[in-house]
């Protein structure tokens, strides 16, 4: 079974923080963040000996712009820093509450052994050498022989706060167990290494220099490399192969694999476990991804697992969609009866004399389809198999190589599924695994045959919309004016 998390409306009961007001998409991160860390807690266990890694979590590495720069960027500081990464704490270094503020601060500013310390780009805005709250929150989880969970880690963090160690960026939150930013304060931070000159090339903006960096909010030496490299422990690796060049690729795994305990109650005889395979990076603009696997796990425990995650995920802003496994190309060839249609658009951007850029097609050929699906209301799913044809990097999964032929979206309702062929055709196919869960959850028996009807009208709407769209010739030239004038360089790069 394969699944994907996508945004929806935020409900009045959605999740907050306690004296803390969050934006929609910081409601989203959240919960994203909270269904990891179920999967995480609900790992089969064999012994006890995971119980402080548990404790602990995992983090999902959040980024915005182009998966390909981030990555990009991460193997550079990878290869020029070669620091031991964060999480490779030494046994040495422990720590207790009685510690000193100043004494404390050059612990965790330490390049080794301390935190990720680097400017972060979150739309637009920079962030000049400051951390995440879940980076410390860990860090102090590990390295306090006084601290045992991460919400005594939280308040102990609260107190630092308070203390006028660190603060959040915007002075907009205290200590949150998630990704939020945060900086130490001035008389805390150590300057030896921020007066070195930079690694990287520079640009000027407004006559004062800073970094250039094209990657989102993580983009820092090998400590974040570290957490997306390896499917179990998502350490580096290194392929064998080279580029034209004689560089060695790197070679990142971008998800994680867990046994997951379907039964934690253990009604059953027997052991009730799934492998599921989830995203250690993100776009909050794009799909999250989980996968299912299983050999002989009851049915009934695998729906209520499903059904507990939908009811989190609605409480933050997120839906949660079942997905066809294999591409949407091969559907027709294996399913006869699946609906499917082929649409062109009735204005090409390619040919166009007022559309056609060089530079907006040399970076991004497909970026007009892409800016067009996305304010119909479609989320990225897949990308191209050609997009992990990079010669420095060499891209995977912990389910394996992805075979995608073409660039894969989905409606923000689940129903439908577009993909962007070569050629700048549209494929588009109802989501029939979505809407059969749809009409199966429904409680209303009485009501089952007119619920089913308005689902099936409301999927047909979709499709109805998206083809009329798309002949509609003044409404195109409309929409990819406005992409025209809103294309960016540092933002809009190629992602299909």
């Amino acid at each position: 079974m394969k699944f994907v998390v996508m945004p929806t409306d935020i409900p009045k009961n959605a999740y907050f923080v306690s004296n803390e007001k969050l934006t929609p998409e910081e409601i989203r991160v959240e919960g994203l963040r909270k269904l990891i860390g179920v999967i995480e807690r609900g790992k089969y266990k064999h012994d006890s000996s995971q119980k402080k890694m548990s404790r602990r979590g995992s983090d999902v590495i959040f980024y915005t712009g182009n998966l390909y720069d981030f990555l990009n960027e991460e193997a550079q500081n990878y290869d020029i820093t070669g620091t031991q990464p964060a999480l490779m704490i030494p046994e040495s270094s422990r720590f207790n509450k009685t510690i000193k503020l100043p004494e404390l601060a050059q612990e965790l500013q330490d390049r080794n052994t301390g935190l990720t310390l680097v400017d972060r780009t979150w739309h637009f805005k920079r962030h000049l050498y400051c951390f995440v709250g879940s980076e410390l929150v860990s860090w102090l989880v590990d390295c306090f022989e006084d601290i045992e969970t991460r919400e005594d880690a939280t308040t102990y963090g609260q107190n630092l706060m308070n203390k006028g160690l660190f603060k959040h960026v915007e002075s907009r939150h205290g200590l949150l167990d998630g990704h939020f930013f945060y900086e130490f304060s001035d008389e805390y931070v150590d300057k030896t290494d921020r007066e070195k000159p930079s690694w990287f090339g520079s640009k000027k903006i407004d006559g004062a220099s800073t970094p250039q960096s094209n990657s989102s909010p993580r983009i820092a030496g090998q400590n974040d490399l570290q957490k997306i490299i390896s499917a179990s422990n998502l350490r580096s690796e290194t392929s064998s192969t080279t580029d034209s060049m004689g560089r060695k690729r790197k070679k990142f795994i971008l998800s994680r694999s867990v046994k997951f305990d379907v039964d934690p109650l253990k009604k059953s005889f027997r052991p009730e476990f799934v492998t599921v395979h989830y995203d250690r990076v993100h776009n909050p603009e794009h799909c999250y991804h989980i996968r299912l696997q299983w050999l002989n796990a009851t049915t009934k425990f695998i729906e209520d697992t499903i059904t507990a995650w939908t009811r989190l995920c609605e409480r933050h802003g997120l839906k949660l969609v079942e997905t066809p496994w294999n591409e949407l190309c091969s559907l027709p060839k294996l399913s006869p009866f699946h609906s499917f249609v082929d649409i062109k658009l009735s204005v090409n951007p390619w040919t166009d004399p007022d559309l056609c850029d060089d530079r907006i097609l040399s970076s991004n050929r497909y970026y007009y389809h892409s800016y067009f699906l996305k304010q119909m209301g479609y989320y990225l799913d897949n990308r191209s198999t050609s997009f992990f044809s990079r010669e420095n990097i060499d891209i995977g999964y912990s389910w394996g190589k992805p075979t995608f032929r073409y660039a894969q979206f989905i409606h923000k309702t689940g129903f439908y599924i577009v993909e962007l062929r070569d050629n700048g055709d549209f494929f588009l196919a109802p989501n029939n695994m979505h809407l059969t869960r749809v009409r199966s959850s429904t409680t209303l028996v009485g009501d089952y045959e007119n619920y089913s009807k308005g689902v099936l009208a409301d999927s047909q709407t979709v499709m109805l919309n998206f083809r009329a769209a798309c002949q509609n010739k003044e409404f195109l030239k409309e929409t990819f004016t406005l992409a025209k004038s809103n294309w960016k360089d540092d933002y809009f790069s190629q992602i299909i």
